[in-house]
Formats: C-alpha cells, sequence, structure tokens
C-alpha cells in the first residue's frame, strides 16, 4: 500500500490547481481512501471508463512503469526534484494519452516511491 499524508495531499492541491477538475477528481479520490493512491487508482480508472480487472495486481505500478521512459527523463526527474509537480505532469500529459487524473496519481507515486529508487528498479529487474 502506498500513501501520502494529508499534509502532502493539501501540498499537491495547491501545487495542481491549475488542472482544475481532474486534479481535484484525483485528489478527492485520494482523500476519500485515506491516502491509498493504489485504491485512488481504482476509482480514478472506473471514473474514466478503463475497467480494472480483479486480480489482475497494482494498477498504478503498472501505469508507471508503463511511462518509466518518460518518468526517467532527465527533464522529468528535474521537474521532481525541484517539487515543480504541475510541470512534471503537463510533461506526461505531453507523452502520453491517458486522462490528466491517472497521471495525477503516477506522479504521486513517484514522489512517495521516490524517482531515484523507481529509476534504479528498472535496472536491477
Amino acid at each position: 500500500m502506498t500513501t501520502i499524508t494529508t499534509e502532502e495531499l493539501v501540498q499537491f492541491r495547491t501545487s495542481l490547481q491549475e488542472y482544475g477538475e481532474d486534479a481535484l477528481q484525483a485528489l478527492d479520490a485520494v482523500e476519500e481512501c485515506h491516502g491509498n493512491l493504489e485504491e485512488a487508482m481504482e476509482i480514478v480508472m472506473i471514473n474514466a471508463g478503463m475497467e480494472p480487472v480483479r486480480g489482475d495486481g497494482d494498477w498504478l505500478d503498472k501505469r508507471a512503469k508503463e511511462f518509466r521512459c518518460f518518468i526517467c527523463d532527465p527533464d522529468f526527474k528535474d521537474f521532481i526534484l525541484n517539487d515543480a509537480y504541475a510541470l512534471a505532469l503537463g510533461y506526461l500529459l505531453a507523452k502520453t494519452t491517458h486522462p490528466s487524473a491517472i497521471l495525477i496519481l503516477v506522479v504521486l507515486y513517484i514522489f512517495r516511491k521516490g524517482l531515484k529508487y523507481f529509476c534504479q528498479s528498472e535496472q536491477i529487474a
């Protein structure tokens, strides 16, 4: 289970407010799930018309791994390392066709897991 704190949620609400309704949807789902990002991802996916498959594992981790080539890019890394989460989200939006609410949860997941760990784990696997 990957979680963020109430204080971190407030920080992300401020950082991502320019993304309006999509940001609210994702962050409200996180709040509803008491900070649990995986549970929030399930809600956001269903709201986006994507049916999560039961028994298919961790959807959030799978989405993050799907975007690893973008997440581990130096430009994205700079955004995350400088707490520029709105820029990090904008970068992913420019590279993919996924709804921003899903990508917001991916950004939160990378924040929590740690960018260095996430990018190095590909080399280990």
